[in-house]
């Protein structure tokens, strides 16, 4: 049962990173420090939940459950930097 309850942890933190994801494609250009913040500790959060998959336990699915939402975590916060303007020649 502890494998269920974990696995169903996993799929609601990836869909609430897909959700956050979905909201910085969106709205390009309006994500605030506190969105990176929130990317990057969901990021930290999945790394170190991999991590302690790989120490503790043998590796199985739900270890690639946790990279894929460090990735998912890593491209949020991708999208929350600001790109460059280019200046046009005139």
């Amino acid at each position: 049962m502890d494998t269920y309850g974990e696995l169903l942890m996993m799929l609601a933190f990836l869909l609430a990173v897909g959700m956050i994801l979905y909201r910085f494609w969106t709205c390009r250009g309006q994500a605030t420090a506190a969105d990176r913040i929130c990317a990057v500790a969901l990021g930290c959060g999945f790394l170190a939940g991999g991590i302690e998959k790989m120490i503790h336990s043998q590796v199985n699915f739900l270890l690639s459950l946790y990279a894929l939402g460090a990735l998912l975590s890593y491209t949020a916060v991708l999208c929350t930097i600001p790109m460059k303007e280019e200046k046009g020649n005139e």
